[in-house]
């Protein structure tokens, strides 16, 4: 097994050090089988572990119970689920939320981040309302007199969340309201995706909002989700990167040790050439995604953050697809059963590569982004 190739400074390695211990710990890839197709999919405990070592607010504010680290932190953690195949929503619960709340200057937001850097609570983004198109939209979802009104999409993990922060139109714009998952009125529906994790729809029929639910309105809560977006869309790259470098290593292994013809197979020169492919599109997307995450934090124009991210996905979304792909082809008739561990990276790199968008949506993106720059 290798690391990344790109070396790393002394704390982002620790921090990487750290998840890596957790997550191994936690049970491996006999845990992420374990867990497949159950609701709500992962494990609480070791979701408030992660908490206490700091890993889900690595970029929240020391005075909200963050680390008051950049954005390459959280960059680290989610390769580092990637490569371990956690059940738990990084990405899609920690990596969002907190790229939201961030940036909320509210004694609310505060206390709100506060819980879910801990690991008490877990929330999750409600704002997709139409499942075939992940682009934002001003949302149909209302907020009337303090109730909500409307159905979200394409909601990752929303069966294990405790609450969750809904965009919705109000007086003032958009707003971003916090709503408790048992709130009467609210009602989820999963839907299972290939790695055995849900995404849900979610229906509000007059919920109310939880105390002090409106988090931020109008050009404030507008700014804040589509920064989050771009945030949460790189990061999502970075456990492609994990999962594809993952796959990438365990095919190696398979072709030094699998022998026929009393030889390893790897010492054919069509399966090292394919190896070399697999090696050049990992080492490619490993430079494209600590690319993007590096100017992500210096970078402040809303297009060129939205660019930026695109290109990252679409990368990574590719390029993780293709490497499990072939080294499930690598892994011989093998590597088709449910048995093997290949078939758990493809599976995870083809839900990933969907979320929030695939590799032909944000290659579309960005070349329509940069064309209008």
């Amino acid at each position: 097994m290798t690391d990344a190739t790109i070396d790393l400074p002394e704390e982002l390695a620790m921090l990487r050090e750290s998840a890596r211990r957790i997550f191994d710990r936690a049970g491996g890839l006999s845990r992420a089988r374990s867990l497949r197709g159950s609701s709500p999919g992962f494990d609480r405990a070791v979701w408030s572990q992660m908490g206490e070592a700091g890993l889900l607010g690595a970029v929240l504010p020391e005075n909200a119970g963050g680390l008051g680290l950049e954005l390459s932190a959280p960059g680290i953690i989610a390769e580092e689920a990637g490569r371990a195949l956690i059940p738990e929503p990084f990405v899609g619960a920690a990596g969002l939320t907190c790229a939201v709340l961030k940036d909320l200057k509210n004694t609310q937001a505060s206390n709100f981040a506060r819980d879910l850097a801990s690991g008490k609570s877990i929330a999750v983004i409600a704002w997709q309302e139409d499942a075939r198109n992940p682009a934002f939209q001003p949302p149909e979802t209302s907020l009337r007199d303090g109730r909500l009104f409307g159905v979200k999409e394409c909601v990752a993990h929303a069966d294990g969340a405790d609450c969750f922060i809904v965009s919705a139109s109000g007086t003032n714009g958009m707003a971003l309201c916090r709503v408790d998952a048992d709130a009467p009125g609210l009602t989820i529906s999963a839907r299972p995706q290939t790695d055995g994790s849900s995404l849900c729809q979610v229906a509000f029929s007059d919920v109310g909002l939880s105390p002090n639910g409106v988090l931020c309105e109008g050009y404030a809560a507008e700014k804040a989700l589509a920064s989050a977006f771009d945030e949460a869309t790189a990061l999502a790259a970075g456990e492609l990167l994990g999962v594809m470098s993952a796959a990438f290593e365990m095919t190696i292994d398979y072709l030094a040790t699998r022998k026929q013809f009393g030889q390893p197979i790897g010492a054919f020169q069509a399966l090292q050439h394919r190896a070399v492919d697999m090696k050049i599109q990992r080492e490619l997307t490993e430079a494209t995604v600590r690319a993007t995450i590096t100017e992500l934090e210096q970078e402040r124009d809303g297009a060129k953050r939205a660019a930026l991210a695109s290109r990252a996905k679409a990368r990574a979304g590719s390029a993780a697809q293709l490497i499990c792909r072939e080294g499930i082809q690598m892994h011989g008739a093998i590597g088709y059963t449910d048995e093997c561990n290949i078939g758990l990276y493809l599976n995870r790199a083809l839900a990933l590569a969907a979320w929030h968008g695939n590799s032909a949506y944000h290659r579309s993106r960005y070349a329509h982004l940069k064309t209008a720059a």
